[in-house]
């Protein structure tokens, strides 16, 4: 398994692959680095650290969303935060992070328990979309090449 690598952030393994150690300047770089990181790799534990990092609100902490959570640190370091997160059984890389990433910062809570991602747009565009429902039917071909995660626009 290899890390996904991401000007601005630093991705390094331990524990034999199981554990992530990832240093970005910012929440934004985190939340590329998660996009970056589906399917690339199952593991147990992730420790973040944001060189940048202020809560919405004087002692404000969001909720990770993330199943067979068994340990979840925050605490400050000087400008920034340090976080882990740590689950039961091997998960995909981008969940953890995902988790790291609603824990730090608020997001619409109508998308349950995922995080609506924009990459490539500003910050402000936020959540764009809360519930998806798939238009195609089982064995149809029209769109095929669209993978069920991704979200076709047409006029």
């Amino acid at each position: 398994m290899t890390p996904p690598q991401l000007a601005g952030a630093r991705v390094r393994t331990r524990r034999g692959h199981e554990a992530w150690d990832v240093r970005v300047e910012r929440l934004q770089e985190l939340r590329s680095l998660t996009v970056m990181a589906v399917g690339s790799g199952s593991i147990t534990e992730v420790e973040v650290v944001v060189a940048r990092w202020n809560a919405p609100a004087s002692g404000w902490l969001g909720h990770p969303g993330v199943a067979g959570l068994t340990m979840l640190q925050v605490e400050p370091r000087g400008a920034g935060v340090r976080m882990s997160l740590a689950v039961a059984a091997p998960t995909d890389a981008s969940i953890l992070l995902a988790g790291c990433v609603r824990t730090l910062m608020p997001v619409a809570a109508d998308t349950g328990p995922q995080l609506t991602f924009s990459p490539g747009l500003p910050e402000s565009a936020g959540v764009l979309a809360g519930r998806l429902r798939d238009v195609l039917l089982p064995g149809e071909q029209r769109d095929s090449h669209v993978r069920r995660a991704d979200t076709l626009l047409v006029p």
